[in-house]
C-alpha cells in the first residue's frame, strides 16, 4: 500500500544541511574539474588547456550572445510579420509566402547546453574505448560517431594492451596508478569518474562570422550590403556546415571484473574533437550533431 507524504514541514536545520551539501558537491567537482585541466596542462602546451583559455571563454560568450538574440528575435519576429502583413494588406499587396511563420535561429542552446551534449558525446567515446572485449559499441555512440571515429576506436582498441594504460592528450600512454595487470581473457570494468570540456573553435557558416564581426555602427549598413546579405539568405534557406571544435578531459578507473579489492587502474585522457551540425538561420540548429574526428 503506498504510503502517504502528507503534510509536513522543513526545518531551518535541514534546509541548511541540504544546502551545505550541495555546497560541499560542488565545490568537490570544481575541484576534480581543476584537477584534471592541470594535469592536462602539464602534458601539453596549448593555451586551450591552460588555467585562463581565452579561446574558451571567447566562443562560450558568442555562443551565449547568439543564444540571447534568438531569444528576443523569436518575441520579435512574428510581431513584425503581424506589422508587415497590415500594411501589405492596406496597400493591396500580398506578403511573399516564403515569409509567412519563418523564425530565425529557432533552435540554439546555451553555451552550458552545448558543453552538456559535447560532454555527453566524450563519454559516450571513452565508453566505446574502454567497453571489454566482444561487447558492441553502445547504441549512443553508433548514432553519434562519423565512419571515420569508428575506425579510430577498433585502431585504438586494437593498439591497446590489457590493462589500458591513460593516455595523454599527445596520444602517449601514461599509467596514473598502481594495479596488476588482467590476464588474456579476463574482462576489465570501467567506471568515468569525471569528463570535462573546453571550446576551441565555433566557425562555418558565414552569417555568424558576420555577426561576430558586427557592431552598432556597422549594422545600419547591412541592408545596403549585398555581399553580407546574400550570405544571411544562403544560411537562411539552404543552409550551411556550424562546426565545433572542443578540447576534453577525463578521468576513469579500470578494475579487474574478478576482483572485489581496490586495486584498479587510474586512466585519464585527454584530446581533441570536431562536432559537425546542420545550420539554417532559420531553424538554427534542426537536428543531432555527428562527431566528426577525434585526435
Amino acid at each position: 500500500e503506498p504510503t502517504s507524504l502528507g503534510s509536513s514541514s522543513i526545518s531551518p536545520a535541514t534546509v541548511g544541511v541540504g544546502g551545505s551539501l550541495a555546497r560541499a558537491m560542488r565545490a568537490s567537482a570544481k575541484r576534480a574539474t581543476g584537477r584534471l585541466w592541470h594535469w592536462a596542462a602539464g602534458r601539453v602546451k596549448d593555451p586551450v588547456f591552460s588555467r585562463d583559455p581565452e579561446l574558451h571563454y571567447d566562443t562560450a560568450a558568442f555562443i551565449d550572445a547568439v543564444h540571447a538574440s534568438s531569444k528576443i528575435l523569436r518575441c520579435v519576429f512574428p510581431i513584425v510579420q503581424q506589422v508587415t502583413k497590415i500594411r501589405h494588406a492596406l496597400r493591396g499587396t500580398q506578403m511573399p509566402p516564403g515569409l509567412m511563420g519563418v523564425e530565425f535561429l529557432a533552435n540554439w542552446n546555451s553555451s552550458d547546453g552545448f558543453l552538456d551534449g559535447v560532454e555527453f558525446a566524450h563519454e559516450a567515446l571513452l565508453s566505446g574505448l574502454l567497453r571489454p572485449p566482444g561487447v558492441a559499441l553502445p547504441a549512443a555512440l553508433r548514432d553519434l560517431a562519423s565512419p571515420e571515429v569508428r575506425a579510430w576506436l577498433d585502431e585504438e582498441r586494437k593498439a591497446r594492451e590489457p590493462p589500458a594504460a591513460s593516455a595523454s592528450p599527445s596520444g602517449s600512454a601514461d599509467s596514473a596508478a598502481d594495479g596488476e595487470h588482467s590476464s588474456d581473457g579476463e574482462k576489465d570494468a570501467a567506471r568515468i569518474i569525471e569528463v570535462c570540456a573546453r571550446f576551441e573553435r565555433l566557425h562555418g557558416p558565414h552569417s555568424l562570422e558576420i555577426i561576430r564581426s558586427m557592431d552598432l555602427s556597422s549594422l545600419g549598413s547591412l541592408r545596403n550590403d549585398e555581399k553580407r546579405l546574400s550570405a544571411f539568405q544562403h544560411d537562411t534557406w539552404q543552409g550551411s556546415v556550424l562546426q565545433l571544435q572542443v578540447v576534453a578531459v577525463s578521468e576513469a578507473k579500470l578494475a579487474r571484473a574478478d576482483r572485489k579489492d581496490a586495486s584498479a587502474m587510474l586512466l585519464r585522457r585527454g584530446g581533441r574533437g570536431n562536432f559537425f551540425f546542420g545550420f539554417y538561420f532559420r531553424e538554427g540548429i534542426p537536428s543531432g550533431f555527428c562527431l566528426n574526428s577525434v585526435a
